[in-house]
């Protein structure tokens, strides 16, 4: 009688025990990574799954918020201090990358990006290597982020970069084709500051800048000693002419140029190895 009722009483707890759902009884993970149907899960220390940015190691995952799946060979988007999209990417394996080039979209293999210390897409002015790069602070109609690499434009407002995207220096550069058969040009020293506001001197020679960079060509009025001087640069060099020139290389009109100051002789005479020679208010010799 009492094996009876011991038989029926183990009976009864299996019964219950057999009710409890499993995952009531069974121990939470910790610190363990977890396949599941649709990607990779992380149980992090307090047995929680790992959501948003997750550092497990060394290395630094993201979890997406509604589903707690690690995000594995794409772009996380999020805005920073300045309200500034910039972009973090993360490998096959989950990781998040760093101090690497990439491309934000593969679609156009121009829209060159570079993943900071930081994993954060740079904004701005970055050094890799020898090289000074500059990666967009605002949002050019035709990108839809911040940090695209720039190319063969002006950037920063004293700077240029080229066609692979290195800041130049100790560089001439194209800027436009002038009416005719002039080209307009700026230069850029060994800091990669554009030369303007005024004269500089490269290569023994010297130049004249205006305040957007563009490097004076032909007859310009600029002051000197306080008075407004004729000077002239080649049309196609931009370097100051002294001494006796043609204003253009088909011409047959002489002009003389002080070589102490490049100003233009003008309504005044000259005494030239022992001749006397005479020019009009223009600055063309009357009796060359």
């Amino acid at each position: 009688m009492v094996k009876r009722k011991i038989i029926s009483a183990l009976l009864l707890v299996v019964m219950v025990v057999s009710m409890v759902p499993f995952t009531a009884m069974a121990d939470p993970f910790y610190n363990l990574w977890q396949r599941v149907d649709d990607g990779w899960v992380y149980w992090d220390a307090n047995g929680h799954k790992a959501s948003g940015w997750n550092k497990i190691g060394k290395t630094w995952y993201y979890f997406d918020p509604e589903d707690n799946l690690m995000l594995a060979d794409q772009w996380l988007w999020e805005d920073n201090s300045k309200g500034q999209r910039v972009g973090y990417h993360f490998n096959s394996d989950g990781a998040m990358e760093k101090n690497k080039w990439i491309v934000w979209s593969e679609t156009d293999s121009k829209n060159w990006m570079y993943l900071g210390a930081d994993g954060a897409t740079v904004i701005g002015w970055k050094r890799i290597s020898k090289d000074w790069y500059w990666f967009d602070n605002e949002l050019p109609e035709e990108n839809l982020y911040y940090g695209v690499m720039a190319r063969d434009r002006q950037v920063d407002n004293l700077y240029y970069v080229g066609s692979d995207g290195k800041m130049v220096t100790n560089k001439w550069v194209k800027v436009e084709d002038a009416p005719g058969y002039y080209t307009f040009w700026s230069y850029y020293d060994a800091n990669g500051v554009m030369a303007n506001k005024g004269w500089k001197k490269i290569n023994k020679k010297w130049y004249w800048f205006a305040s957007d960079g563009i490097a004076a060509i032909g007859t310009c009025k600029i002051m000197y000693s306080g008075t407004m001087k004729p000077f002239y640069f080649d049309e196609f060099n931009a370097d100051l002419r002294t001494g006796w020139f043609h204003k253009t290389h088909n011409s047959e009109t002489w002009y003389y140029a002080y070589p102490d100051t490049g100003v233009i002789a003008c309504d005044t005479s000259v005494t030239y190895k022992g001749k006397v020679y005479k020019f009009d208010e223009t600055g063309r010799c009357l009796n060359p």
